[in-house]
């Protein structure tokens, strides 16, 4: 029973802590792609790197959109689309 209250615990924590914080939806300026993160960094020639949450692949981009977004829409977002046959 003890494990079972640690597991919905740490559930529980890491859903809060996805829902609050900064998360960001970055558009490559082409506006093929939008990647979501909650965190970027901005090297001194412009270029942005930063961990794409749905493919957890290390991105840069050279030219690009930041938006703001809401702890909701991340999570939507970053989570996989069900399928209609299920």
């Amino acid at each position: 029973m003890h494990r079972a209250r640690i597991a919905l615990s740490t559930t529980l924590l890491v859903a809060t802590l996805a829902l609050t914080g900064c998360h960001y939806a970055i558009r490559d300026a082409g506006g093929e792609r939008t990647y979501y993160t909650t965190s970027y960094n901005k090297t001194r020639s412009g270029d942005i790197t930063f961990k794409d949450a749905k493919t957890e692949a290390e991105v840069k981009l050279q030219s690009y959109e930041i938006r703001k977004i809401s702890g909701e829409e991340y999570k939507k977002a970053i989570e996989p689309a069900e399928d209609p046959g299920s």
